[in-house]
């Protein structure tokens, strides 16, 4: 078993095969890696499945936005604030 804390905590629930953040323990290191299982748009809400046994009611709220990706590498680096 592993317990996320710090960050990991913070990602909401979309059920199995809707959410667009997984996961991986690394026992060795005591940690756990999180990945992204598609691309992810600019401003999307990240969402990991908690599993089956939920004690809440599931409402899905990590629907795609249908933001345009960026043209080129220069406009992607040019959308961050420095």
């Amino acid at each position: 078993f592993a317990l996320a804390l710090g960050l990991g905590s913070m990602f909401n629930h979309e059920p199995s095969g809707r959410e667009n953040v997984g996961f991986v323990r690394d026992m060795d290191q005591a940690l756990i890696r999180y990945v992204a299982l598609r691309d992810i748009a600019a401003g999307e809400e990240l969402c990991i499945c908690y599993g089956p046994n939920v004690w809440f009611d599931v409402v899905s709220d990590c629907e795609p936005e249908t933001a345009s990706p960026p043209e080129t590498a220069q406009d992607f680096l040019s959308s961050f604030e420095l």
